[in-house]
């Protein structure tokens, strides 16, 4: 692609697979260089912006990953756009903007459960657990067999210690989707564990560190089960 970059430089997106093939190769600074080389000749591909965009995240440089999105004509601010803007708003610290940043996003792009659940997790970050609650509750309806979403709420709940029927119940619809997915299985040990049913949830946890061994947040959930066992 480099190559044909040479012989083709009109060509935008020939860019954009240069940068991308150079992200695939762990090249970082020159995927970079590539993508701000294609945006300074075509500042309207806004792609190979975006693409830049979480180049400079990546690298927390926050203040330019805003300053580049935003030339982002309206009519082209897709989810991509709004996660973005609002992961550089929280890379500054700066919740109000994030928090805004998503709003709008859910209001322009009603149905997407990733905007839903992005905020969902800035409340939870926040402390404003009914807020990510309602949040989480609100994209179920737009998207009941989401398994991500069942399992983001059926987590929370469990650690909140709040209606661990509803809790055990989502998450085990999560689980027939996805039976090996290990933060499933991590959550619905959880539940057992406020419950507690530590046998059952020292199985499960098992069954999770097999299939990702050095998670800490598995580690940490196990070592909780087994004191409670007296282990």
């Amino acid at each position: 692609f480099s190559e044909a970059l040479t012989i083709t430089p009109q060509d935008q997106q020939l860019y954009y697979y240069a940068g991308y093939s150079a992200d695939m190769l762990d090249n970082f600074k020159g995927a970079q260089a590539i993508y701000e080389q294609g945006l300074a000749k075509f500042p309207e591909y806004s792609v190979l912006r975006k693409r830049l965009v979480y180049h400079y995240i990546t690298s927390d440089s926050y203040d330019k990953a805003i300053a580049t999105l935003a030339p982002i004509d309206e009519m082209e601010r897709d989810v991509q756009y709004y996660l973005l803007l609002s992961s550089a708003y929280d890379g500054k610290k700066d919740d109000k903007r994030a928090i805004s940043t998503l709003q709008e996003g859910i209001q322009v792009h009603t149905y997407n459960a990733a905007l839903f659940m992005s905020l969902a997790a800035k409340y939870e970050k926040l402390g404003r657990y009914d807020d990510s609650i309602n949040l989480l509750e609100q994209a179920l309806k737009y998207e009941p067999e989401s398994a991500e979403i069942q399992n983001f709420l059926g987590y929370m709940l469990a650690d909140l210690n709040r209606n661990l029927d509803r809790a055990f119940t989502l998450i085990s619809s999560a689980l027939k989707q996805e039976p090996d997915n290990y933060a499933y299985i991590d959550s619905l040990a959880w539940v057992h564990f406020r419950r507690g049913e530590f046998k059952k949830a020292r199985d499960l946890m098992v069954r999770a560190l097999k299939i990702n061994p050095k998670d800490e947040e598995l580690i940490d959930h196990m070592q909780q089960i087994e004191k409670a066992l007296g282990k």
